[in-house]
């Protein structure tokens, strides 16, 4: 009796595998709320274009090659703690840096975890995992905005996960388009451009729009001193040293009564461009994409209910706005290790602006298209004009 050959049996698997997807893809797209997820997200995509773009172009500035920033593209999927850590895998500093500032900058989707664990419950582990590693800011806001309540019925289920579907595809379309955009293209632009401090200024937004409260913005000042204070420690543990003290000193004032308790519901160092793909830095994009994928599905990973401890519930929402001001500030503030003259430097001036816009147009979608925009608006007359 002859049997099939591993091959072909591996090939139908797959093909099966393959076949199932795009049968359950396509019954979610017959949905109408599909389509009403993907034309909300492609609404306010628009402002995320420059980030992602700006993203690639900071990647392949950087030295990555093209495979590794079209790796950390598609598989990290983390705008912001791609723009954190670029600077820390430029330099060599230990993985576990560079993981520790990536899980800091995304405890964001931690505590979106928290809240989306009983929309997604009903569903098995793996699609648990696949579907929260897809959803990012923007598409969290706005599902749980139409969907302020877990479903109740599986019709009501149905039409929940079409329309979180249709805007985290269109999300990742948006960003995968635009990033890969920017690596391709990145190394078109002169390298005294210094285009990457656009990067730079799209971190500088995603700080301003998480200093919500009086202590958070404290954590973000006292994290950006501190990395500068220590900014000689070796293998950027200031980065570390930084967040520690940031979320410390908050919580010590929380403790005394000063803050209100929380509810849970650059430029870039540069290296000579690499021709060759580096293997600890494929190692580092691996890693990167596991602590993606945790962040994001960290409270529906178990089927175990289960709370997060007070104490850490308080520290989390001031670990993000501290890692982010400990990776930029020294970016912006300083050179070769030393502080710079402030009123004679580019990348003081540009982010001072960007700030001011940000917190006059918040409100606005296009809140971060313009900041990084209006920074670049300053930054490039006067490092070009003045060579500031």
């Amino acid at each position: 009796m002859n049997m099939p050959a591993p091959e072909k049996l591996t090939r139908g698997r797959v093909g099966t595998w393959l076949s199932q997807r795009v049968e359950a893809f396509s019954h979610i797209a017959r949905h109408p709320l599909y389509w009403v997820g993907a034309r909300e997200m492609a609404g306010v995509s628009v402002g995320l274009t420059a980030w992602s773009f700006m993203t690639g172009v900071a990647m392949i500035k950087s030295g990555m090659s093209l495979t590794e920033a079209v790796l950390m593209s598609v598989l990290v999927y983390a705008g912001s703690a791609q723009l954190a850590v670029i600077p820390l895998i430029a330099v060599g500093a230990p993985l576990w840096v560079i993981l520790a500032t990536a899980f800091c900058v995304n405890l964001r989707f931690v505590v979106f975890s928290l809240h989306l664990r009983e929309y997604f419950m009903f569903l098995p582990k793996a699609k648990r995992l696949y579907l929260g590693y897809f959803t990012g800011d923007v598409t969290y806001v706005l599902f749980t905005s139409r969907f302020p309540k877990p479903a109740q019925t599986d019709t009501q289920r149905r039409a929940q996960m079409a329309y979180l579907w249709g805007g985290n595809i269109t999300n990742w379309g948006f960003w995968q388009v635009m990033s890969l955009l920017g690596i391709f293209v990145g190394n078109a632009f002169p390298t005294r451009w210094g285009l990457e401090f656009a990067g730079t200024l799209a971190l500088l937004g995603m700080v301003c729009s998480l200093a919500t409260t009086r202590l958070r913005a404290l954590s973000a000042v006292v994290a950006g001193a501190a990395a500068m204070a220590v900014y000689g420690l070796p293998y950027r543990l200031n980065i570390v040293a930084a967040i520690a003290m940031a979320v410390a000193a908050c919580m010590l004032l929380e403790s005394r009564g000063r803050g209100p308790t929380p509810s849970c519901p650059g430029l870039l160092p540069t290296r000579i461009f690499m021709a060759e793909t580096d293997g600890w830095t494929l190692l580092a994009i691996l890693c990167l994409t596991v602590v993606s994928v945790v962040t994001r599905s960290f409270f529906f990973i178990s089927e175990r209910p289960w709370k997060l401890p007070n104490w850490a519930q308080r520290g989390l929402q001031y670990a993000p706005i501290a890692a982010l001001m400990a990776v930029i500030t020294p970016d912006i503030f300083m050179l070769n290790g030393q502080l710079t003259v402030p009123w004679r430097d580019a990348r003081v001036l540009a982010a001072i602006v960007a700030a001011l816009f940000y917190f006059w147009r918040r409100q606005s979608s296009l809140a971060m298209l313009g900041t990084i925009a209006v920074g670049m608006a300053v930054y490039l007359p006067l490092r070009l004009g003045l060579g500031w």
